[in-house]
Order: C-alpha cells, then sequence, then structure tokens
C-alpha cells in the first residue's frame, strides 16, 4: 500500500489519471481497483472520474489479480529462468504482448496463461513491463501479487533495469549520447508518438556506440522511462531511425525495426538476490544486414 499527496502540479486532474501517472499498473488496472475500493481519495471509495485537489491523499493498495479471462493457447515459450515467483520468457519478432483488435488469441499472454494453467496458475501472469509486436527479446514475468507488485516498483524506481540493442540507420559521430525528450501522441496519426506530441511525458534514453559503419550503427539502448515507442522515436529524433522500423524510418517494406531487448537485470523481491539475463543479438544483427544489403525491396 502505497500514500500520495496531490501536489499543485496535478490539482483538477481525474483520480484515474493521477494514479496512473504514479503507478506503473496499467489504466485498465487503475480503473479496476478503483471500482473495488482498492483505491481510496482521502480514505474514502470514488469514482474513476473523480477530480482531486491539492492536498488530497491518494491510497493506492496492492493489486490483487483475479482469475484471468484470457484464452489459454499451448504454445513453444522460450524460456531463460523460471522459479516459483517469476519466470524470464524471450519474446520472437512478429508475437503480440498482449490480445487486440484482430488478434485476439495468438499473443505472448496467451501461451503464457497455459503456461500458468499446467502449473495450477489461473489468474493473469503478471507482465511487469512490454516491448513491441516486432521487437524481440526478454520480458520478466510475475506469478503471484507480491512479485508483481515488488517488480513494479523497481521498474517505477529504475532499479529494473532493461538495456536493448538497435541497429540504426547512419554513421554515428558520438560514443555515448542521452536524449532528454519528452514523448506524447502524434497529434497528425494517433497511432504514432511524437516528440513534444499530445499528453507529452518525461522521456530519457541513453545511446552507447557499439559498431559504426559508413551506413548503420550498432546502439546499446538503457531506458530511465517506458514510453511508448521510446527507443524509435528518440534514435529517430537523433537521425538514427532504427532499421526496419517503417513507422518512424525509410524502411517502409520492412516487416519491423531491428531491436533486441538482450538484457535485463532487477532484484528478485523474494530472495533479494541481484538477477541478470541476457541473450545473442546475432538474429537482430543478421535481420538488419539484410535489410540493409537489399535497399531495392525498401
Amino acid at each position: 500500500m502505497n500514500n500520495y499527496h496531490v501536489t499543485r502540479a496535478f490539482d483538477g486532474m481525474r483520480l484515474d489519471a493521477f494514479c496512473t501517472e504514479h503507478s506503473p499498473l496499467s489504466r485498465s488496472k487503475i480503473t479496476e481497483m478503483i471500482q473495488s475500493h482498492l483505491i481510496l481519495l482521502n480514505d474514502k471509495p470514488t469514482k474513476p472520474k473523480s477530480k482531486v485537489k491539492l492536498g488530497d491523499i491518494i491510497t493506492i493498495h496492492d493489486y490483487i489479480p483475479k482469475e484471468t479471462r484470457i484464452k489459454s493457447v499451448s504454445m513453444d515459450l522460450d524460456i531463460i529462468y523460471e522459479d516459483h515467483h517469476l519466470l524470464v520468457v524471450n519474446k520472437p519478432r512478429g508475437l503480440m504482448v498482449h490480445p487486440a483488435k484482430g488478434v485476439p488469441t495468438l499473443t505472448l499472454l496467451n501461451g503464457l496463461v497455459y503456461h500458468f494453467n499446467q502449473q495450477g496458475l489461473y489468474h493473469t501472469p503478471g507482465i511487469v513491463h512490454r516491448i513491441d509486436k516486432d521487437t524481440e527479446g526478454l520480458l520478466v514475468i510475475a506469478k503471484d501479487s507480491i512479485t508483481h507488485n515488488a517488480l513494479a516498483s523497481q521498474l517505477l524506481d529504475k532499479t529494473l533495469n532493461r538495456h536493448y540493442i538497435a541497429v540504426c540507420h547512419n554513421q554515428a559521430s558520438f560514443d555515448e549520447t542521452d536524449v532528454n525528450e519528452p514523448i506524447g501522441v502524434n497529434p497528425i496519426d494517433p497511432t504514432k508518438m511524437a516528440i513534444h506530441g499530445l499528453q507529452s511525458k518525461h522521456a530519457l534514453t541513453h545511446f552507447k556506440l557499439i559498431e559504426n559503419h559508413p551506413t548503420y550503427c550498432v546502439l546499446e539502448c538503457i531506458l530511465e522511462t517506458g514510453r511508448t515507442h521510446q527507443i524509435r522515436v528518440h534514435a529517430s529524433f537523433i537521425n538514427h531511425p532504427l532499421v526496419g522500423d517503417k513507422v518512424y524510418g525509410p524502411d517502409k517494406q520492412a516487416s519491423g525495426q531491428a531491436l533486441c531487448a538482450y538484457k535485463i537485470a532487477f532484484i528478485h523481491p523474494i530472495s533479494k538476490k541481484p538477477l541478470e539475463f541476457s541473450i545473442s543479438t546475432k538474429n537482430t544483427l543478421q535481420y538488419a544486414l539484410d535489410i540493409i544489403d537489399q535497399p531495392s525491396k525498401n
């Protein structure tokens, strides 16, 4: 349970929006918690649309997962690590994390529900953070609410570290650089994100040069925040759009960006031991080179 005092910057904001700003949980989970009286305004239950005022106290209790309604689908998951409390899975490129319109069942979450069911677990797997459909790499999944809340807190206080490898267009002129530019919804195309877009939020990405070539570079990307499409938007902002990125780059016929969430590190919520996992990035590099070597197809 956490208590938050409403400061002048949030005076007049909707309760659900305030909680989304102060919690790593999704807007839908926040709404569910408000309706279940797990989020209180000045110790009283209220509605998601209620407005908070300067000096109000918002109480956010721990999220308690319910039995899932998500369909179970048998899937060959690449599980890197697993214990009684969590697992780390390597998501392939092309697989969505969550069901969405047009893709109701063939997602990572459906496969995780099946995997959980085989262990006698029937609640929704606790996906702590997400990566795009066309990004491959590591995700940590919680098996219980205590672990989920603890990992979500680590994500919020930046002790859960995520490292990516990106293959980008153009030769780099730096060894390291930071991009500290807010990201919001693109005002022209709401399916895209943009620097200083609508409802922009603070976003910070560290870029480190790994390899440099005449027409492309390989960058390590470390996230300080977790905005939608953050690496892709920030990389494009510094004139290094990701190879294969048909939304923010020139490769309009490619099947997705050359981006791999190759390393993740966190403190195990139960054992308190530091854990770090990494995978090879050779598939991402080869995928990018295939696009770079065949420019006529893009």
